[in-house]
């Protein structure tokens, strides 16, 4: 079984569990999806494959998909820097928190 230090208290646990046994801390975990993208269909594949590191299928099936998670991190700060990367790279992007709600969101206007 793999273990994993908590981050509140230090104590060793598995990763496999919701919240530490021990200080009962439960991780964020922040989700980022593409909602939208405004440019063309092979752009937005570069821009998945080269922001997310997919390759062209994965890129395509997320453009079809849509919306979709493409970024899953328990580190807020990371999260919103996807989020930004994204929607640089010209998608409507949002991040949801562990509670469903919307932390960030950016719609490009046409």
């Amino acid at each position: 079984m793999a273990m994993n230090n908590c981050p509140k208290c230090g104590k060793e646990i598995p990763d496999a569990v919701q919240a530490c046994p021990i200080c009962g801390y439960v991780p964020e975990e922040y989700k980022v999806t593409v909602q939208g993208r405004h440019s063309s269909a092979a752009t937005a594949v570069a821009a998945l494959r080269e922001v997310c590191g997919y390759t062209a299928d994965r890129a395509a099936q997320v453009l079809n998909a849509m919306p979709e998670v493409v970024y899953t991190t328990g580190a807020l700060e990371e999260a919103v820097h996807m989020a930004q990367l994204l929607s640089d790279a010209g998608f409507d992007a949002a991040l949801y928190g562990k509670d469903g709600q919307v932390c960030f969101q950016r719609d490009l206007k046409d």
